[in-house]
């Protein structure tokens, strides 16, 4: 069988022991980032201490956690938020401060 999959799943399962060969890819980088409004005011990844950062599955969970470790920043210092699939909405009700999505193709402001 062929598939198309993002290399990150591609990786999680040949840690899960699957046989998976990569043989294209369609980024040469993935096109996520960490969202937030202006108000909110973030300048540098330090600024998400005390915030409520959403993920969008698992792995974006695996990502956030990841980033702030390679930052210094321990986890107990800001709250992961599940906000199912739609971070942009999650991001303008309130319910998170800022979130792991898509940079491309979302507009959250004016």
């Amino acid at each position: 069988p062929l598939g198309l999959q993002a290399m990150i799943h591609i990786l999680a399962a040949r840690d899960k022991g699957l046989h998976m060969t990569s043989v294209g890819t369609l980024l040469n980088e993935p096109p996520t980032g960490l969202l937030y409004k202006k108000s909110t005011k973030l300048e540098s990844i330090d600024d998400i201490r005390g915030k409520r950062i959403g993920y969008i599955g698992h792995l974006g969970k695996v990502l956030v956690e990841d980033i702030a470790k390679r930052a210094g920043i321990p986890l107990t210092e800001f709250e992961t938020v599940g906000v199912g699939m739609n971070m942009s909405d999650a991001i303008a009700r309130g319910v998170v401060d800022a979130g792991m999505g898509l940079t491309n193709f979302v507009r959250l402001e004016p």
